[in-house]
């Protein structure tokens, strides 16, 4: 969390400031989907929801930015991608808090292990592949197919 709201407050810093946003979250590669016309519109809404927050808290920044890295911001007034890789090379803020927490898409990546026993993986796929599954599911279940040994997908 701490990289995206780095990203976010080095972003004021640009003249294009939503593009250098996306640029930056784009690269973290934070999001289980690939496809960047969708992946635009998902962080088009987490800047959004910042920008929201930051025009109506005055200590937005201090509570998004790690203490020791707020003397950078003036230091490097108007050099986004200067102020970016300081403060990713800086302190990271550990706890970022609870106002930032809900701009969390559900396309968020998380590490997880999943076992099925074959019938059930069958099913799965068979499920969350079709036309009618949400189109993020299906995407997941490629996914997973991908990854998944062929021999076992041919059983």
């Amino acid at each position: 969390m701490s990289s995206v709201m780095n990203a976010f407050v080095a972003s004021l810093e640009s003249e294009n400031e939503f593009d250098f946003f996306l640029e930056k979250l784009l690269a973290l590669n934070l999001f289980v989907i690939t496809d960047k016309a969708y992946l635009t519109i998902e962080i088009r809404a987490i800047y959004d929801k910042l920008m929201f927050q930051y025009e109506r808290d005055d200590d937005f920044i201090s509570s998004a930015v790690a203490k020791s890295s707020l003397p950078y911001i003036e230091e490097n007034k108007g050099n986004a991608e200067v102020l970016f890789i300081l403060f990713q090379n800086g302190k990271k803020k550990r706890n970022v808090g609870d106002k930032f927490k809900h701009i969390v898409s559900d396309n968020w990546k998380a590490d997880m292990v999943v076992t099925f026993n074959i019938r059930s993986n069958r099913n799965n796929f068979d499920l969350r592949d079709s036309r009618v599954a949400w189109f993020q599911i299906q995407w997941l279940a490629q996914a997973m197919k991908e990854i998944t040994p062929k021999n076992i997908l041919n059983l």
